[in-house]
């Protein structure tokens, strides 16, 4: 049996072991569900330049003359920052 003048009784232990178990796993998904929002949205943001510069190089041999220099109109930066606020 149990003497109570002792301390925590095993029953007691074991439901504060179980709610700081708890609490710790609660901490970690919070933290798991955050480092995945961010690499999801650096993944966008890389998806965006790809499919930037894919429409760039496709477009080039089309509207430059080999010998002229040339600029792009919206830059991959640019373009991620336009589709942050469009989309």
């Amino acid at each position: 049996s149990y003497d109570m003048s002792s301390g925590v009784s095993p029953v007691e232990l074991e439901r504060r072991l179980h709610e700081l178990l708890e609490a710790r796993l609660e901490e970690r998904i919070i933290e798991l569900e955050s480092a995945l929002e961010y690499a999801t949205q650096k993944l966008n943001e890389k998806e965006i330049r790809i499919n930037w510069w894919e429409d760039t190089a496709r477009h080039v041999p089309h509207h430059v003359p080999e010998t002229s220099g040339f600029t792009f109109p919206l830059d991959p930066e640019a373009a991620l920052k336009f589709s942050q606020v469009v989309g």
